[in-house]
């Protein structure tokens, strides 16, 4: 394909991707089944992310100018439809899945310190937000997510809250809280399983607070030091591919062999897609059929 980076699926069977040319950024699309490329969008200078929108009507590319980022959204066939700058070392994102055109971007400075914003794609509109904490993810159209670190000790996990952006409420949902992420269909959290200390344990609810299920699978290393495996989520099976140690507890953490599993959140079933690979980034189409890895 002579592509550098792949940024995910456009529809079940064509792939987003990145090249170098020259000292330009090219944007192509990929069709798996036939091989045929397009060349979408050309920018000069390089490309810092590339995502795509839940219902794959946009693309976000953010590049580095200096003291700012540069964002443009472009349709998903390429053409630029808003652009915007902020002043930026470092940023985050999240689309918002009950709402096409609408995402969370926040700036980091050299301190660490965050600016967030609210950017509307089909208004062409940047509003700045007051979020206690960054890295949240939306719960509703108006609702947000995020995880209440406390800064001062070096505990991993937090309690996770949800922000109500048009009532300027705070309400706690979970405590001690590894990780979470939410989409339209599930909220995914990952906790300690307190009474299996080398274990750790997916919760999947409803956002009518309902806990569809529990997983609890082998972790590597203490609570403390847990990453995340790397998992995609795939709403249309309400499943969950990602990968398990393929050891016990007493490995260290440098384990390199994993089976790459997949989960369904409504019947529990596991099903053992590949034994023994390296866990590595994950995404897979949006019926499922193909993934990225």
């Amino acid at each position: 394909l002579g592509f550098e980076r792949s940024h995910g699926w456009l529809d079940e069977e064509t792939i987003l991707y990145s090249a170098s040319k020259g000292q330009a950024s090219q944007l192509f699309s990929y069709h798996v089944p036939t091989g045929k490329k397009v060349l979408l969008y050309t920018l000069e200078g390089a490309i810092s992310e590339v995502s795509i929108s839940p219902e794959k009507e946009y693309i976000l590319t953010s590049s580095a100018n200096g003291d700012d980022m540069e964002f443009r959204m472009l349709s998903s066939a390429g053409k630029q439809v808003f652009s915007f700058d902020v002043q930026a070392m470092e940023i985050s994102f999240s689309w918002n899945e009950f709402q096409e055109g609408l995402l969370l971007v926040e700036s980091f400075d050299e301190d660490w310190l965050f600016t967030s914003y609210i950017v509307n794609i089909p208004e062409e509109q940047i509003q700045k937000l007051r979020l206690p904490q960054p890295f949240a993810q939306w719960a509703s159209e108006s609702q947000l997510l995020y995880m209440d670190l406390d800064q001062e000790t070096s505990e991993s996990s937090a309690s996770l809250k949800l922000y109500d952006m048009e009532e300027e409420t705070v309400v706690p949902i979970l405590d001690q809280v590894l990780t979470f992420y939410a989409n339209q269909d599930v909220l995914m959290t990952v906790t300690d399983a307190q009474d299996e200390n080398d274990k750790i344990k997916y919760i999947f609810s409803d956002w009518q607070g309902k806990r569809l299920n529990e997983w609890k699978v082998p972790a590597i290393g203490s609570s403390a030091d847990w990453n995340s495996y790397p998992f995609s989520l795939i709403p249309n099976k309400q499943s969950l591919v990602t990968f398990i140690p393929d050891a016990g507890p007493e490995t260290d953490e440098d384990i390199d062999s994993y089976n790459l599993v997949e989960y369904n959140w409504v019947t529990g079933d596991m099903t053992t897609l590949k034994e023994n690979v390296a866990a590595a980034p994950i995404v897979c189409s949006p019926d499922g059929r193909n993934c990225l890895y």
